[in-house]
């Protein structure tokens, strides 16, 4: 019984990590404060749930990474109506999305270098906590920079 209620415990507790990771999608309207960083509470963890926990948030912000992609091509689908500005801004998001993509595995294997040979999940508790930060900046990123087409 007390597995259970440790599990549920921290069911809630990842699934509250989650909802604040994907919170830090969206754009800042006022004075930043201080920044919540959801893998801090992944460091509670031992190292096997710890490995779990940053899975976890490595797929959320994959999730939201294609959301806020979705988004800007939803935006820039319509800046002033004109074609030719629509499809210039499609295939700049399309070579922009790519860049990213080769940026973010060659930015991530030279930090699983960082760190030598690593013990049991290190490497790639350290691979996922790259991807997942770097899925998060990128998606605030698009956000910023679709919001002002968005709200024109």
């Amino acid at each position: 019984m007390q597995n259970f209620i440790t599990l549920r415990h921290g069911a809630a507790h990842i699934a509250l990590m989650l909802l604040c990771a994907l919170l830090l999608v969206l754009p800042a309207r006022a004075a930043a404060p201080e920044r919540f960083d959801p893998f801090d509470d992944c460091d509670s963890y031992s190292m096997a749930d710890k490995h779990e926990c940053i899975a976890k948030l490595a797929k959320s912000s994959a999730l939201a990474l294609e959301k806020a992609e979705a988004k800007a091509a939803a935006a820039i689908a319509r800046p002033d109506g004109k074609a030719r500005n629509v499809k210039q801004a499609r295939a700049r998001l399309k070579a922009s999305s790519a860049a990213f993509s080769a940026y973010r595995v060659d930015q991530c294997a030279f930090a699983m270098a960082t760190i030598g040979g690593g013990a049991g999940d290190a490497r790639d508790t350290t691979r996922l906590t790259c991807l997942a930060r770097k899925n998060l900046q990128r998606a605030q990123e698009l956000a910023r920079e679709t919001d002002t087409v968005s709200s024109e």
